[in-house]
C-alpha cells in the first residue's frame, strides 16, 4: 500500500482523555495519543498525571517515597491480546507536607510499542486497552478502558501547557496551547501543509495552515514533525466552557478532532472577585483582604498577584505552588462539605485547610446510641479530631481537636 497515491478519506477521531477523580481510590488524569515508527510499527503513548496527595508515601530516612504501577494491556478490535506492558515508577519528595499537596503531581509519559499492523481503511485499526494504575503502599487501585485508532497519514495530537504534558486538556484564557503531531507518507514530497480550526461549537475561531518544522526517514517512510502554539489570551471574546481542535490533513483529509477546557480569568467578573477574596480568609488578613475588596477593576490583577508573589515559595518558576495548592483546598472542602454543611468555611474545611487530607476517617453516619461523627487522623502530627453532627441536619461541628487549630 502506497500512502502517497491513497484515495481522499474522512477520518474523524477524538483521542482518549479520562479524567478519575470524585469516587475513585486514585486522582489522575490520563490522555493517550499513538504514532508510526515505519510502515507496520506504531508508538501509543500514555500520558499521567497524579496529585502527590491521592498516593500514600513511606518515610525511608529524611526521604518521603511514593510508589505506583501502571499496567497496560491492548486488544485488537476481536478482543485478541497484541500488546501489554507493566511500569513501576517511584515519587520521592522531602517533606511530610509535600506529600500531602494537590498542586505537586507525578508526570509519567509511557510508551509501547506494536509491531506488524499495517493501517487498515477507511477508519484505522481501532485498538482498544485498558489501564490499571495501583498505589504500591497501599491497596488503592484503579482501572479504566479506552479506545485508539493507529494512524494511517495523520497521527494523534500531544498536548501541553508550560512545557508541560497536560492530560487533562485544560488551559486558562492567559496560556498557550502547545501541541505536537506528526504526518507519513513514502516519499518526502508528499508531505503536505495540514490546517488547524480552533472551534467554540461550530464558529471558526481561527484557523491557519501548518508546515514541518522537521522532516526525518525512518525505516521507509518520511514522517514530518509539526509544532503547534496558540496564544489563547489574544481572543478577547472567549468565555468558560469547551472548544475544539481540529487538525486536517489535507491531502487525505484525514481529520483529528481533540477538545480542550477554558476558564477566563476570574478578575474580570466583580461578583467571581469578590467572592475569591473572601475565600482568602484562611491566609490573608483583615487588612489584606479589605485592599483586595476595594480594589478597582483595571487594578485588581495587579494586587491579586503582588499578593500571591509574597507566598511563592519558587518565585522564578511559573508556578504558584502554594496558591495552586490553597485554592485546590478551598474547592476540595465546598465539594465535599457543602450544603447543609458550610463548605469551606465548615469546620472541616477548617481542619483540612491547615493539615490537609487526614491519613484516614472513621465515618459513623447512623449510629443508634449517639449522633453522627467523623473522627480524623494525623498520624505524623500525633493528632486527631472529632465532628459531630450535632443537629442532625450534616452540620458537622468540630468537639475534640480545637487545641490544634489556634
Amino acid at each position: 500500500m502506497i500512502l502517497t497515491y491513497l484515495l481522499p478519506l474522512l477520518l474523524l477521531t477524538t483521542p482518549v482523555a479520562i479524567i478519575a477523580r470524585e469516587g475513585s481510590d486514585l486522582d489522575f488524569t490520563f490522555d493517550a495519543a499513538a504514532f508510526r515508527n515505519s510502515v507496520d510499527s506504531y508508538s501509543l503513548e500514555f500520558y499521567l498525571k497524579i496529585p502527590y496527595a491521592t498516593l500514600i508515601f513511606e518515610q525511608v530516612g529524611q526521604t518521603f517515597i511514593g510508589r505506583y504501577r501502571v499496567t497496560v494491556r491492548i486488544n485488537d478490535n476481536r478482543g485478541e491480546p497484541i500488546a501489554g506492558e507493566v511500569w513501576e515508577k517511584m515519587v520521592p519528595v522531602d517533606s511530610y507536607s509535600q506529600s500531602k499537596q494537590t498542586i505537586l503531581a507525578a508526570v509519567a509519559e509511557l510508551k509501547l510499542n506494536i509491531t506488524g499492523r499495517a493501517p487498515k481503511l477507511p477508519n484505522g485499526e481501532r485498538l482498544n486497552g485498558l489501564l490499571l494504575i495501583e498505589d504500591m503502599n497501599s491497596t488503592k487501585r484503579k482501572e479504566i478502558r479506552f479506545s485508539l485508532a493507529l494512524p494511517v497519514q495523520l497521527s494523534d495530537l500531544q498536548l501541553k501547557k508550560a512545557g508541560i504534558l497536560n492530560p487533562a486538556r485544560s488551559y486558562t484564557a492567559t496560556d498557550t496551547v502547545e501541541g505536537y503531531f506528526e504526518t507519513y507518507a513514502f516519499d518526502s514530497t508528499a508531505v503536505a501543509p495540514c490546517s488547524l480550526h480552533f472551534i467554540q461549537n461550530r464558529s471558526v475561531l481561527t484557523s491557519y495552515s501548518l508546515i514541518p518544522t522537521k522532516l526525518r526517514q525512518n525505516d521507509g517512510i518520511w514522517i514530518g514533525e509539526y509544532q503547534i502554539k496558540l496564544p489563547l489570551e489574544r481572543f478577547s471574546e472567549l468565555v468558560n466552557g469547551t472548544y475544539r481542535l481540529q487538525l486536517s490533513h489535507q491531502p487525505s483529509r484525514e481529520q483529528k478532532n481533540v477538545e480542550i477546557s477554558i476558564v477566563t480569568p476570574f478578575y474580570l467578573s466583580t461578583k467571581e472577585y469578590l467572592a475569591k477574596v473572601d475565600e482568602l480568609c484562611y491566609i490573608a488578613t483583615e487588612e489584606e483582604m479589605a485592599q483586595l475588596r476595594k480594589a478597582q477593576p483595571t487594578e485588581r490583577q495587579k494586587l491579586w498577584e503582588e499578593f500571591w508573589r509574597k507566598k511563592d515559595p519558587t518565585p522564578t518558576t511559573e508556578e504558584n505552588e502554594t496558591m495552586t495548592d490553597y485554592f485546590n483546598r478551598i474547592e476540595y472542602c465546598k465539594q465535599h462539605f457543602g450544603k447543609p454543611d458550610k463548605g469551606y468555611k465548615s469546620d472541616r474545611a477548617k481542619v483540612y485547610m491547615k493539615f490537609g487530607a487526614p491519613d484516614q476517617i472513621e465515618s459513623n453516619p447512623f449510629e443508634r446510641s449517639s449522633q453522627p461523627y467523623e473522627i480524623w487522623y494525623y498520624y505524623s502530627q500525633n493528632c486527631r479530631f472529632v465532628f459531630v453532627d450535632v443537629s442532625g441536619f450534616g452540620e458537622y461541628i468540630l468537639t475534640v481537636g480545637k487545641e490544634y487549630l489556634k
